[in-house]
């Protein structure tokens, strides 16, 4: 009996040795996934083709002398990224306008609007003729493999088609319009807005937890920093997470002149986001974002005397998506 239990007992550790040693092949051959390191930059081929939707969904709190007003608002501009040029440094790419849907909901002061280009092909709201005007325009900008927004041009022409449209309006107020446009949707404006929705890839490769920093001006009519510390989450053969801390602040010494008035805003926000990286072409397959801004406003000029302040908050999601 005890013979037998001592072959049971022997047979039984070769047993747990083979297996022990099975386990620890299997780890010696299991990739350390945290140690993988990926070298983002983009790798873009002449005339490729990238089709996406930007989202914005926004809600805007304002009290102005005692009267509270809310503007809820979901733009949707589609559009497409056509790579016209490549060298070994930079790209070149086409940004054009395929399609805008605008729904916004002003309260009693500015009231309901609903657009959509595909469908509205005549009689456009008043509030949506700008963006009616983006649709078929294009611009060109340039950037390197790294991500970084070099120039941006063609864009006065799509100003001019913007304000094409508004006929009801005096030639005076046409020019102060398309100034006001140029102050939010001019070159400079438009480079930093594309800048900081797209992350500028760090020169050497990185490896989960790996994290940078991306300073951007944002041009809102007025002028905001933005600091986004990006964070590598995952590394996969086809493509890395990035999450993103967002910080915002406005420049005091930037202004937005509309309708006659100087506006001048003070506020901060804060917000979080996750960008997707297809590895194949090192562009952005999806991006969200989410964040709050607050703080005041101030009015001068025009008829409010020595200037009024009110309060402002501001909740936004933006999504970034590409469909093909």
């Amino acid at each position: 009996m005890l013979k037998n239990h001592s072959t049971i007992t022997q047979m039984n550790t070769k047993r747990f040795v083979s297996i022990f040693f099975l386990f620890l092949l299997t780890l010696t051959l299991t990739p350390d996934v945290s140690a993988q390191k990926a070298l983002l930059r983009l790798t873009l081929n002449q005339d490729q083709v990238f089709s996406y939707v930007s989202t914005v969904d926004q809600v805007i709190t304002q009290d102005i002398m005692g009267m509270n007003q809310v503007i809820k608002q979901k733009i949707a501009l589609y559009y497409d990224l056509t790579v016209k040029d490549v060298s070994d440094e930079t790209y070149t790419l086409d940004y054009t306008y395929t399609r805008v849907t605008l729904n916004m909901d002003g309260g009693a002061m500015l009231g309901v609007t609903e657009y959509d280009s595909d469908q509205d092909k005549e009689d456009t709201p008043p509030m949506a003729v700008g963006y009616a005007g983006m649709v078929g325009q294009a611009f060109t900008f340039t950037t390197n493999r790294r991500g970084e927004i070099q120039d941006v041009q063609g864009i006065d022409k799509l100003l001019d088609r913007m304000i094409e449209g508004m006929d009801d309006i005096s030639e005076a107020e046409r020019e102060a319009m398309k100034a006001a446009f140029r102050n939010q949707f001019g070159e400079e404006a438009t480079k930093s807005n594309i800048q900081g929705s797209l992350p500028v890839f760090p020169e050497k490769k990185v490896k989960s937890g790996k994290s940078w920093d991306q300073v951007t001006i944002i041009a809102a009519g007025f002028q905001m920093n933005q600091t986004t510390t990006y964070t590598v989450e995952s590394i996969a053969e086809d493509q890395v997470k990035l999450s993103a801390s967002i910080s915002q602040g406005s420049d005091p010494e930037s202004t937005m002149e509309t309708n006659g008035m100087t506006m001048a805003y003070e506020v901060t926000g804060q917000g979080t986001g996750e960008s997707i990286i297809d590895m194949s072409s090192g562009m952005v397959s999806l991006s969200t974002s989410t964040y709050e801004i607050s703080g005041e406003v101030t009015a001068s000029g025009a008829m409010m005397g020595n200037g009024m302040t009110w309060p402002i908050s501001i909740s936004q999601t933006s999504v970034l998506e590409m469909t093909k």
